[in-house]
C-alpha cells in the first residue's frame, strides 16, 4: 500500500507544485506584513505604485511564461516519445527538476497576486521593499530553473542519453525480477552451478 502511494506520488505532477503554491500564498501574506512593521525603506526605496507595477508585470508575465514552457515541454516530449521511446513520458512525470521548475514558475505568479492584494490595502506612503524583493528573488530563481530545465530537456532527447536511460532501466528491472541471479553472477557462482 505504501509503495503504491509512493509510486503514485513520484509520478504525480501535482504534489510538488502544490507545495510551492502553498508557500507562495504564505509568502504573499508575510511580505506585506513585514513591510507594514518597518518604518524605514531598505535598498529599493520604492513606493506602492512602483511595487504594484512590478507585481502586476510579474503575475502576467509568469503565467504566460509558464504556459509557454509547459506547452513547449509537452511538444518536445511528445515528439521524442514518437521518435524514440514512450518511456520519455514517464521520465517527464518523474523528473524532479521539471516539477520544481513548474512549481517556482507558478509560485511567482501566485505570490505576485497575493502580495498585490496585500499592497492594495495600504496607504500611499507604504514602502513594500521586502515584498518586491521576494518577487524579484522568485523571478531570478525562475530564470535559473528555466535554464536548467532547458539543458535537461535538450540533454534528455539526445539519442545517446535515451539509450543509456533504457539500459539503466533494463538493468534495474532485471535486478528487481532476478535478484539472486544478479548476486550470484556478480560473485562469480552462476546459477547453473547451483542447479
Amino acid at each position: 500500500m505504501r509503495a503504491r502511494a509512493r509510486l503514485r506520488l513520484e509520478r504525480s505532477l501535482l504534489a510538488v507544485p502544490v507545495l510551492y503554491l502553498v508557500a507562495a500564498c504564505v509568502l504573499g501574506r508575510l511580505g506585506p506584513a513585514i513591510d507594514r512593521e518597518r518604518d524605514e525603506s531598505l535598498l529599493l526605496d520604492e513606493g506602492a505604485g512602483v511595487a504594484r507595477d512590478i507585481l502586476t508585470s510579474t503575475a502576467t508575465g509568469m503565467i504566460a511564461f509558464t504556459g509557454f514552457v509547459v506547452a513547449g515541454l509537452l511538444v518536445v516530449v511528445q515528439f521524442a516519445a514518437g521518435q524514440y521511446s514512450p518511456r520519455l513520458v514517464l521520465w517527464f512525470r518523474r523528473d524532479r527538476l521539471i516539477k520544481h521548475a513548474i512549481g517556482v514558475f507558478l509560485a511567482s505568479f501566485v505570490y505576485s497576486l497575493v502580495a498585490l492584494r496585500g499592497i492594495e490595502r495600504r496607504s500611499v506612503d507604504f514602502a513594500p521593499d521586502v515584498t518586491v524583493g521576494i518577487a524579484l528573488a522568485l523571478l531570478i530563481g525562475a530564470s535559473v530553473l528555466f535554464l536548467a530545465l532547458l539543458q535537461r530537456v535538450t540533454d534528455r532527447v539526445r539519442p545517446r542519453t535515451l539509450y543509456a536511460g533504457v539500459v539503466r532501466d533494463g538493468i534495474r528491472a532485471a535486478r528487481d525480477i532476478y535478484p539472486l541471479a544478479m548476486v550470484a553472477d556478480r560473485i562469480g557462482l552462476g546459477l547453473a552451478r547451483h542447479a
